[in-house]
């Protein structure tokens, strides 16, 4: 695996600090991945709230839309 470094820096501390890519577009600070994403899981109540909200706000647009052509 090759890291290409495109920045170093040097702090007052005396730290320095290297940030590079590799080939497959990862971020790497100091040699080191970065990990840039990470999956969420919520409980069940939370997914069932989130699609009843969505489907509430879906209605209320079909609504809206009817008292415009109504």
């Amino acid at each position: 695996m090759s890291i290409e470094e495109f920045m170093q820096t040097e702090a007052a501390s005396g730290k320095t600090l290297s940030l590079g890519i590799d080939k497959e577009a990862r971020l790497y600070v100091n040699g080191e991945r970065v990990k840039t994403e990470q999956k969420v899981s919520l409980s069940r109540w939370i997914n069932f709230a989130a699609v009843l909200g969505g489907l509430g706000a879906f209605a209320q647009g079909i609504a809206a839309i009817c008292t415009l052509y109504k």
